[in-house]
Formats: structure tokens, C-alpha cells, sequence
């Protein structure tokens, strides 16, 4: 079975279904074995708890389920995680059935690694309630565990990650040290700017050749050089700026010039300009092409020898559509 199509069948689901389903779907898709059950350790199936067959999930009130992130989870640590998963919160109704009301994702990945029985804790439903009593009383509770509680932000788990010695937080790491980059403390370089936005950084740092993320850095430290934060939005623009400007058939502006006018147009004193005067306008879902035009039609247009023309054509290289320039220019 194709990936999407598994993908698809489990999204399709609805209602009340039985755990091991959907386990028995995601076995099924193509090379499965080889792709992901042979890269996870090795774990020894739990002694006590509820079998796997006998967990039921009610749809109505459980967040929707990413298979692919969870098998990213389970291949980003190497397996499945028994002593950082603890237990699952069972709620047993009238009918007999159990019905996993959280730790639904941590269940899904015990079943992955072969787990046949989960730990778990459970209450009871009191007797004669309807099933649509014992569905409202399991979603307060889920609400109640999951949305009430404080969540981790991008920055705090990529530190707990890089202390973990995560392969990829760490492969991130050096390229922030290259950067001069920081945040949560993970980069002891003294010179480094604390990142403002870092889940964009991860979400979008990896488009671009490490050179013109440090470029990028670069010029804007030394030009905001009385400042120690960095706005992600504007570093990811500024290197995908300094990208277009080596497409073919663009005329390369040198990174000198690129930084002495960007300072220029800053300024100085009680009137210097902040990061966020390069942030606006800014069409949606084209943030780094929209900072990029912005870097241009704010001032660094002054570098071309035809203004007209040839800055036109290179707002094409930014990957930005005519309709898209108007909407721009009008703002």
C-alpha cells in the first residue's frame, strides 16, 4: 500500500475505532519494514498492562492523528521511548470497552515498536450513563489535560534536543554557530543574537547554502550591531535575497555593497530603523520572497544600473508573479 493511501484511509476514519486498525493500516504501507521498523531499537514488550486489542479511540474528540510525524518522532530517538512515554489514560464505559482518552499518539508508537500490551490508568465510568455522557466526560478531561497545559515552544525543545545529542538538532547547531546564532543558551559564542521566530528558522533555514545564511547574519548584525536579537523573518528574506542574486543572467551585487547600503537606508542615531522595516507588505505564504522585495524596492534597487528593467526582471528571480508584484507595489 502506498503511504498516502494509508495516509488517507486513516484520515478517512471516523467516530469510534479500534486502535489496532489503525496500527494494522500504517503496517501495511510499502517497505514499512525496511524503512522504519528496522531502523528503531529494539524494545522489550511491557509485562503488565491493557492489550493493544482491547483500546478503543473515540474520534469525536482526539486531535487528528499525523502518521508521519510520529513515525519522524520514533526515527528522530531511534525507537520508542518506554520510561519518557509512561503510562496511557483509559476510560472504561458501561459497554465494557476501554477508550484511550490521552496518550493516543504515545499508544499508536508502542504499537509501531511492537508493543503488544500498553500501561496504563484507568477510571471507570459511573453506571447507567449514556454512552454520549461518557464521550462528553472523556473530551473535558482531554481538554482539560491537554489544552489547559503550558506548551513547550520551538526554542525549548530544540535545547532539551540538542542536550539529548539529537542528530539533527546538533547538525542544526553548527550551522547557528556559523551563523553566530542563538537561542535558549545552546550557543555559548558570546557575539551570538538570540533568534526571534525560531520555529520559521528550523521550518525554513535548510532552503538555503549555509554561505548565505551567513551572509545574511552577517549584514545584520553589523548593521543593528547595538542589539543582540536577530528577526528570522528578515534573516530568511535577506538570504533568500543574496540566493536570487546568483541565478544565472542576474548581475551579482558584492555583499559589501549589499551591507553598506542596507546600513544607509537604516540610518543612525534616534531615527535608525528597526528590523521590522523590511517585514512589510507582505503577501501570505511568500514571506521570504516578500522581504526580498522589500530589501529592493526600500533601497537596494539603488545598486542596479537600470532601475526599471532590470529590477523588474529580478523580482521575477525572487520567484514573485505579476499579479503578486502589483499587490506588493500598491501596499
Amino acid at each position: 500500500m502506498k503511504k498516502q493511501e494509508a495516509f488517507g484511509q486513516i484520515s478517512a476514519m471516523s467516530g469510534i475505532v479500534k486502535l489496532i486498525d489503525i496500527v494494522n493500516i500504517i503496517k501495511k504501507i510499502d517497505n514499512f519494514q525496511e524503512e522504519t521498523i528496522s531502523k528503531l531499537n529494539p524494545v522489550d514488550d511491557y509485562k503488565e498492562g491493557t492489550p493493544v486489542d482491547e483500546i478503543y479511540i473515540d474520534l469525536s474528540y482526539q486531535r487528528k492523528l499525523r502518521i508521519q510525524e510520529i513515525l519522524n518522532r520514533l526515527l528522530d530517538q531511534d525507537g520508542y521511548d518506554k520510561t519518557a512515554a509512561g503510562h496511557i489514560d483509559l476510560a472504561k464505559r458501561n459497554d465494557g470497552r476501554l477508550f484511550c482518552w490521552d496518550g493516543f499518539h504515545r499508544a499508536i508508537m508502542a504499537c509501531i515498536a511492537g508493543c503488544t500490551r500498553i500501561p496504563d490508568s484507568t477510571f471507570t465510568h459511573d453506571k447507567g450513563l449514556k454512552p454520549s455522557k461518557e464521550k462528553e466526560i472523556e473530551a473535558n478531561k482531554f481538554e482539560l489535560r491537554n489544552g489547559q497545559a503550558t506548551k513547550i515552544n520551538a526554542g525549548q525543545l530544540f535545547k532539551s534536543q540538542v542536550t539529548g545529542n539529537r542528530p539533527k538538532a546538533l547538525e542544526t547547531l553548527e550551522v547557528m554557530k556559523t551563523c553566530k546564532l542563538n537561542i535558549e543558551g545552546v550557543n555559548p559564542d558570546v557575539d551570538a543574537y538570540e533568534l526571534g521566530g525560531f520555529a520559521f528558522f528550523l521550518k525554513h533555514y535548510a532552503d538555503y547554502e549555509e554561505r548565505f545564511l551567513k551572509t545574511a547574519s552577517t549584514i545584520i548584525r553589523k548593521t543593528w550591531d547595538d542589539k543582540k536579537t536577530m528577526s528570522v523573518t528578515l534573516l530568511i528574506g535577506l538570504a533568500h535575497y543574496l540566493a536570487a542574486s546568483q541565478k544565472p543572467d542576474v548581475r551579482v551585487i558584492d555583499s559589501i555593497d549589499v551591507q553598506d547600503k542596507i546600513k544607509e537606508i537604516v540610518g543612525t542615531g534616534k531615527d535608525k530603523k528597526n528590523q521590522q522595516y523590511f517585514l512589510q507588505p507582505m503577501l501570505k505564504g511568500k514571506t521570504a520572497e516578500s522581504v526580498s522585495y522589500n530589501l529592493v524596492d526600500k533601497g537596494l534597487a539603488d545598486l542596479y544600473n537600470d532601475k526599471g528593467k532590470e529590477v523588474k526582471s529580478f523580482f521575477k528571480q525572487l520567484g514573485l508573479e505579476d499579479d503578486e508584484l502589483d499587490s506588493l507595489d500598491r501596499d
